[in-house]
């Protein structure tokens, strides 16, 4: 594509701006599938628009953290799960009611 509106179009990192919301990156730093580049870049133009973001690089991990060679998966996925559970229970976690007064 010599046009470079078309390509640049569907690249959300085009688009952050102060009123998204909170973002979670996980990224196995040997996906061959999505370059691991990708979500060093989008954290760091969340981080540069002030904008909540938390980023767990995966070690030893290709495509769907799935073991890429011999080194272990670092974090374990159990570990990303885990701060994966606490990012959407901080973002989404229902609000405390305050009982209503009858």
């Amino acid at each position: 594509m010599s046009d470079p509106r078309k390509w640049r179009k569907p690249r959300p990192i085009f688009y952050v701006s102060k009123d998204d919301p909170p973002l979670l990156l996980a990224h196995g730093e040997s996906d061959e599938l999505i370059p691991f580049e990708q979500s060093v870049r989008m954290a760091e133009a969340y981080q540069r628009a002030g904008l909540p973001v938390e980023f767990i690089p995966v070690k030893g991990a290709g495509h769907d953290f799935r073991p890429a060679g011999n080194a272990p998966v670092s974090p374990s996925i159990e570990i990303v799960h885990q701060k994966t559970i606490a990012f959407f229970k901080r973002y989404l976690g229902a609000k405390s009611a305050t009982p209503s007064k009858r």
